[in-house]
């Protein structure tokens, strides 16, 4: 009985212990952007109005991680998450240079 006490007590330990958590800013042009959706494995995550996101109770190994936002590049990076251990990252965010092509219009109006 002693055993499976102790057992039940220290599960909760080995279950949320196991655990990786990632937090960090996001800059362009080094002022923060705001509203960004983080994402990183099935976790999609927004970021404040301020560029703060933090996730957390993540599983540890390799991620992928992929920031985007409205006007600017797609950010991708692989991290690497180990157990305890919260990675803390600033990233710069790059404007998207790609632009549209030029298009006229042209109408005739009846009378």
């Amino acid at each position: 009985m002693r055993w499976l006490f102790l057992l039940l007590l220290l599960l909760p330990v080995t279950i949320f212990g196991q655990f990786a958590a990632l937090k960090g800013k996001i800059y362009a042009d080094s002022l923060p952007v705001g509203f960004v959706s983080v994402k990183i494995g099935w976790l999609l995550k927004m970021a404040d109005s301020a560029g703060y996101f933090r996730m957390e109770h993540l599983q540890p190994g390799k991620k992928t991680l992929l920031i985007s936002a409205i006007g600017y590049e797609i950010f991708k990076k692989e991290i690497l998450l180990k157990e305890n251990e919260t990675i803390e990252l600033e990233i710069q965010l790059e404007k998207q240079t790609s632009a549209l092509e030029d298009m006229v219009v042209t109408g005739t109006m009846k009378a």
